[in-house]
């Protein structure tokens, strides 16, 4: 289902990648941490960017490390935001950039996301509301 005005618009998708890394021993942010060539966090990007069901995208980052998230997310229209201490503080701080009725939150660690199930959850969230 492609979300349009005639059935609520389009959700809205926060990727939390603010995390540490501290149990992984990455030495930095899991989310910078390269997977198969790219940072893992670009995988759940690139799903979200294709899903036909996502509107606005806001990555939540460790506050220290915007700009190099900024460098990789380039020209994208993806807003980014300082994420906090924990990750319901993160998810907070990209809540009050979002403006949409629908919103799928995505742990940046978890890249093999696809953006057909990201279009499969938006539905069910439609179907399940009622919208």
């Amino acid at each position: 289902m492609v979300a349009g005005p005639e059935n609520g618009g389009p959700a809205a998708a926060l990727i939390v990648a603010a995390g540490s890394g501290e149990r992984l021993g990455a030495g930095g942010p899991k989310a910078l941490v390269p997977l198969a060539g790219r940072a893992m966090f670009e995988y759940s990007l690139e799903a979200c960017q294709e899903a036909e069901s996502i509107g606005p995208i806001v990555i939540a980052v460790p506050p220290d490390r915007i700009e190099a998230f900024r460098k990789l997310v380039g020209q994208s229209p993806v807003r980014l935001t300082a994420g906090g201490a924990t990750r319901s503080q993160s998810v907070a701080a990209g809540l009050a950039l979002i403006d949409t009725e629908l919103v799928v939150v995505h742990d940046a660690a978890r890249p093999l996301v696809t953006s057909s199930l990201i279009d499969e959850a938006v539905a069910a969230l439609r179907s399940t509301a009622g919208l």
